[in-house]
């Protein structure tokens, strides 16, 4: 996956297709470049949306953030160190999120 089409799919599922506030807070910070920050956000973003469907309701952006931080970001650390010694390039957030969980899951 590609820098732009990670860029792209964060999110994709917001109700303001045309226009992204954090997107444009991105360009404007130049961090669109930074593979890992658009992976681990768009780890948070899933997160975001999983939880907001358990608890029925938007759990939104801070708290998504404040839990994530709490609970998965030691683990995405390792998780995506290690995918990027195999190849930063072509990490799916997807699949680095679903080993987070995975490992969370068996510690708990």
């Amino acid at each position: 996956m590609n820098t732009i089409d990670l860029f792209d799919g964060i999110c994709e599922n917001c109700n303001n297709a045309e226009y992204c506030t954090l997107k444009e807070l991105f360009v404007v910070c130049k961090l669109m470049n930074n593979r890992r920050l658009l992976v681990q956000l768009k780890c948070i973003e899933i997160f975001k949306y999983e939880e907001s469907e358990l608890e029925l309701r938007d759990i939104g952006w801070h708290q998504a953030t404040l839990d994530w931080g709490d609970k998965f970001a030691k683990t995405f650390d390792t998780v995506y160190s290690a995918a990027k010694i195999d190849d930063e390039l072509h990490i799916d957030p997807v699949n680095v999120y679903k080993e987070i969980r995975r490992i969370v899951d068996e510690e708990e």
